[in-house]
């Protein structure tokens, strides 16, 4: 049975099975126009170090397995395996909002690292909206490589996904589509949400650039998920435990402390130049035009728990 948290209603479901998979068609279309010719353009070395890049059409296998899956064979490319014997349900969404919470943690260290960087080696300080143009070129690497990098540690695909895609990474499966879409009618309903605080290493609370404490309000869903891949004698069916949260865009930076709207928001938030930078890295970009609390994606946790031949 489907778990959403907070609030569990049938009449929440926006659509039937067919209209998903009409909507994921819709979103390949928009999102990933190129990927015929183009595909997603994996960099290997956010895996496991190597210097190559490939570019692949598979992008369900990406989904389903992470850069690994598809880039050539190398012998640095190791995961960490699951957690030795069976977790109970409770302990899998503990270890899902972990996971997310350090995935969440180790991402906004390392924007925050790169703008004080793009700051040292332009001039250009960091409270100046200019700083955003200028370090956009860095920015398709950023989310990547704290999502590979959380995957390899625990052997689990992490990722944010979205329905409005700026990266063709970020597309979501049927099933974070439907989480997507549920957490986008409960927004818009107003429906309460869980407190989710952003804590260090030592699970102290962590501030936001502006000293405030780093709380954010969302929506959270989880279920088992069962998956079919391999082919002919090699398929199997593998059983994830899926677990996602809401991203939810902030108010203006001046009264949230975040400047999220500076590169997602309407013309009226973003930065200087931003729209021009998005159309030389991101030409098929679908991400623009966000107002505060509406559900920009969510963060995906894609736990392995069983294998049946």
């Amino acid at each position: 049975m489907k778990k959403i948290l907070l609030l569990t209603s049938a009449a929440l479901m926006l659509g039937s099975a067919g209209n998903t998979m009409a909507r994921q068609n819709m979103l390949d279309d928009l999102n990933n126009v190129c990927s015929d010719t183009i595909g997603i353009i994996t960099d290997c070395g956010l895996c496991h170090g190597a210097t190559f890049q490939e570019p692949t059409t598979e992008k369900d296998l990406y989904l389903a397995e992470g850069a690994c899956g598809f880039c050539p064979d190398d012998p640095d490319c190791t995961v960490a395996p699951p957690p030795p014997g069976p977790m109970t349900e409770a302990e899998l969404i503990a270890e899902g909002q972990s996971v997310t919470n350090e995935y969440f943690r180790d991402l906004f260290r390392l924007f925050g690292s790169h703008l004080q960087q793009t700051s040292l080696d332009t001039g250009i300080p960091v409270s100046d909206p200019a700083i955003f143009t200028a370090v956009f070129p860095q920015c398709p690497d950023i989310a990547p490589l704290a999502g590979s990098e959380i995957s390899k540690k625990y052997g689990y695909l992490a990722r944010r996904v979205t329905t409005k895609s700026r990266n063709s990474r970020n597309i979501p499966d049927d099933w974070e589509l439907a989480q997507l879409m549920d957490f986008e009618a409960l927004a818009a309903k107003g429906a309460p949400r869980t407190t989710f605080p952003l804590t260090d290493e030592d699970g102290n609370t962590m501030l936001k650039p502006n000293g405030q404490p780093f709380i954010t309000q969302e929506y959270e869903a989880y279920d088992y998920v069962k998956e079919v891949g391999g082919k002919g004698k090699d398929r199997v069916a593998n059983t994830y435990f899926r677990y996602m949260r809401s991203i939810t865009m902030p108010p203006p930076a001046n009264v949230s402390g975040l400047p999220c709207l500076k590169c997602h928001g309407n013309d009226a938030d973003l930065a200087p130049g931003v729209v021009e930078a998005i159309g030389t890295e991101y030409p098929y970009d679908k991400a623009l035009g966000y107002s505060p609390g509406q559900i920009r994606g969510a963060w995906t946790i894609k736990i392995p728990v069983e294998v049946t031949p």
